[in-house]
């Protein structure tokens, strides 16, 4: 009989991975249904294994932990993190078997896609002048995070800071929409080539897709500020998860009668079956992240071990405040234009005890507003670098 390893990693550096892992198997399913890419959908698949394991050794490590009610109260929190993530994960493999089975969904929604707010792209490194650049170095100047490399058949993911790259490495990068042209002239030594947005689609199909892509921004936007709850208990933040996720699950619905309904426009009905898989991937992020703000709501104080986990963690949550005399005082959104200007992005703002979720770019920031800040640790620490007060 074989008995069950005992895992070598600390329940810190298992929760961090889950994070890290997650985070990078959602940005390589999305690129497998954009570029058709089945090896970066076999590695996503490979993901959730690893995962579902990690998943295991964090239950082994909070049972070897637990010793009264109040510390196993605490590890029950943080199994409800590791699982609600695993859940995530599961909805990656699901996008990523589209790609897999060859599964259509469609020039229309890959353009849709790569127009998101938040985007992933791969690129090939083809300028010379890229050679031996270092991860920190791309990042910088590109203002995407490199969520992985592949060279050759060796995948590096979450690439080290002082990781070099070189010539006809394939880059994963995620980031803004705004981004994307910095990227492609930093590593292939030119503008991005055309993309198919000249498609022609009916007015219906482009209401389809327009609303899928709103979706997955609230399901990316749901579970960063469920992150931000964990560290800060805030109790508003937990109702706008909540808001979230139930407007999702309503909207899924809605979606699912309206695709129905305008099948007649899809060339391939294999495209149904690609677009009900990306609504239910994208439900279930919404639930999970709704699963990790019960934490908050039971009040179990974990924030001080959450927030040692964010900061080991790959992508960066951060919050600045507007102090008196900072120069981001008086100015709008629009000017600021966090997104293209710093590579990152800005996921609400709070002024006295209100918070503004999605703001318009006319509002304009005043001394005391607290903003939410998610991107690389480059991007945040530029934006720090140019607004601290002197």
């Amino acid at each position: 009989m074989s008995r069950i390893k005992t895992p070598s990693l600390s329940l810190k550096e298992l929760l961090v991975q889950i994070k890290d892992l997650v985070e990078i198997q959602l940005d390589l399913a999305y690129s497998a249904v954009i570029y058709d890419d089945k090896e970066a959908a076999q590695k996503a698949l490979e993901l959730e294994s690893k995962i579902a394991e990690y998943l295991g050794y964090v239950i082994m490590r909070a049972v070897m932990a637990g010793r009264g009610m109040n510390l196993a109260e605490k590890m029950y929190a943080l199994i409800l993190f590791a699982s609600a993530l695993e859940d995530i994960s599961e909805a990656a493999a699901d996008i990523s078997k589209l790609a897999i089975e060859g599964v259509p969904l469609g020039s229309a929604f890959k353009e849709a896609l790569l127009r998101a707010d938040e985007v992933t792209i791969r690129i090939k490194v083809l300028n010379k002048e890229a050679f031996k650049m270092r991860i920190d170095q791309i990042e910088q100047q590109t203002g995407m995070r490199v969520v992985a490399v592949k060279r050759a058949k060796h995948w590096i993911l979450n690439p080290q800071s002082n990781f070099e790259i070189w010539c006809d490495d394939v880059l994963y990068l995620t980031g803004p929409d705004e981004r994307v042209g910095d990227a492609y002239r930093v590593l292939v030594g030119s503008e991005p080539g055309k993309t198919q947005a000249s498609v022609s689609i009916s007015e219906h199909l482009k209401s389809l897709l327009d609303i899928l892509i709103s979706l997955k921004y609230m399901a990316e936007t749901s579970l960063i500020l469920s992150y931000f709850a964990l560290l800060t208990k805030d109790e508003d933040i937990v109702k706008e998860v909540k808001r979230l996720e139930e407007w999702v699950d309503y909207m899924r619905e809605v979606l699912y009668l309206y695709t129905l309904r305008i099948s007649r426009h899809f060339d391939d009905i294999e495209n149904l079956r690609g677009i009900f898989t990306i609504i239910d991937a994208t439900e279930r992020i919404t639930d999970s992240a709704s699963k990790l703000t019960r934490i908050v709501e039971k009040g179990i104080d974990v924030s001080s071990f959450f927030k040692i986990i964010f900061s080991a963690a790959d992508e960066k949550i951060s919050l600045f405040h507007v102090e008196e005399g900072s120069k981001l005082a008086g100015k709008t959104l629009g000017e600021l234009n966090v997104e293209e200007n710093f590579g990152v992005f800005l996921l609400g703002i709070r002024r006295d005890i209100v918070w503004y979720f999605n703001p318009k770019d006319d509002m304009q920031l005043k001394v005391g507003d607290m903003l939410i800040l998610r991107g690389s640790a480059a991007s945040i620490e530029k934006f720090i670098e140019t607004y601290r007060k002197d």
